[in-house]
């Protein structure tokens, strides 16, 4: 708390801190889970950077914050949920960050499920890999081939470019590596 006192504008930073750490469990207990999540880095991350950003730009003061700390914790709690995408929770953020806009993360969510839908099922993830794969065929020949091995992080750009940013990164790669890697080994084994 003392470096949010110092580092980004006092008292009021703090109060809006401390407020989005009191309602993270809160709304985790209503059906979510966090385990292993240091929710204070989180909370202090999104107030630092993408809360701060948007208060810089709009020129107001954390304590007249469109935004407020339980609409935070409610992204966080999405995003801990698996409800919202890296991607999806930024803009989420914006949305929230509407004067006019009351509601909590879920509440959003559940207006236009479409929108928000975070793609992490295995197969459907898998599908968008094969697609991209099949896109780049100069580029996976370069991958399997060992020309160049440093493809990974372009064909996971490319899934989350598919997805329009509603594919869970984590599992992408995770996918991406395992589908590179078994092109690989038909490549080495001639094909079998």
């Amino acid at each position: 708390a003392d470096v949010l006192v110092h580092a980004v504008g006092g008292a009021a930073a703090v109060r809006y801190f401390d407020a989005v750490l009191a309602a993270v469990p809160l709304q985790l207990s209503q059906g979510g889970n966090a385990a292993g999540v240091n929710v204070a880095k989180l909370a202090w991350n999104w107030i630092t950077g993408e809360l701060f950003q948007r208060l810089n730009d709009a020129h107001i003061s954390i304590g007249a914050s469109p935004a407020s700390p339980d609409q935070l914790a409610s992204i966080i709690v999405a995003m801990q949920t698996k409800q919202l995408s890296p991607t999806s929770s930024k803009a989420m953020m914006d949305t929230l960050f509407d004067v006019e806009e009351t509601r909590l993360a879920k509440d959003v969510i559940e207006s236009d499920p479409a929108k928000w839908h975070v793609i992490g099922d295995e197969s459907a993830v898998r599908e968008l890999c094969l697609q991209v794969l099949d896109s780049n065929p100069k580029q996976l020949d370069q991958h399997v081939t060992g020309k160049k091995r440093n493809l990974l992080g372009f064909f996971v750009g490319q899934v989350m470019k598919l997805s329009k940013g509603s594919a869970d990164a984590r599992v992408v790669k995770e996918t991406m590596m395992d589908m590179l890697e078994k092109r690989t080994q038909e490549e080495a084994g001639g094909g079998n």
